[in-house]
């Protein structure tokens, strides 16, 4: 059991007890903060071939562009130059500034396909 996990219990407890007219201080835990997990970019290559044409689009879109998922749909063919290969973020999430970024080929032959499909 983690010491978070431990915690949330002693709160819990702790609720309980304040509800039922009992004292009690639950002992504190130290949280043992772990890094998060980074797939390497070849396991994000084999997540990207391994899915349809518009998912895989968005995911190789999120992976060179490092934009959040949000941004990412609110694009449209306007903010795309297949000419030059750059895209313009002018729709940023959560308070951030409007970006501009150039895209792959890889990518600018996905989105090709994709704008002519539609």
């Amino acid at each position: 059991m983690t010491n978070g996990h431990k915690n949330s219990i002693g709160f819990a407890y702790q609720d309980w007890c304040r509800w039922n007219g009992f004292e009690y201080t639950p002992l504190r835990f130290k949280r043992n903060d772990k890094l998060p997990y980074i797939p390497s970019e070849s396991d994000i290559d084999q997540l990207i071939a391994g899915n349809g044409k518009k998912i895989s689009c968005f995911l190789q879109f999120l992976k060179e562009s490092a934009c959040r998922p949000i941004e990412a749909w609110r694009i449209t063919s306007e903010d795309i130059d297949l000419n030059q290969q750059i895209c313009y973020i002018n729709k940023p999430a959560k308070g951030s500034n409007p970006r501009v970024f150039k895209m792959s080929d890889k990518l600018t032959t996905m989105v090709t396909r994709l704008i002519r499909e539609t």
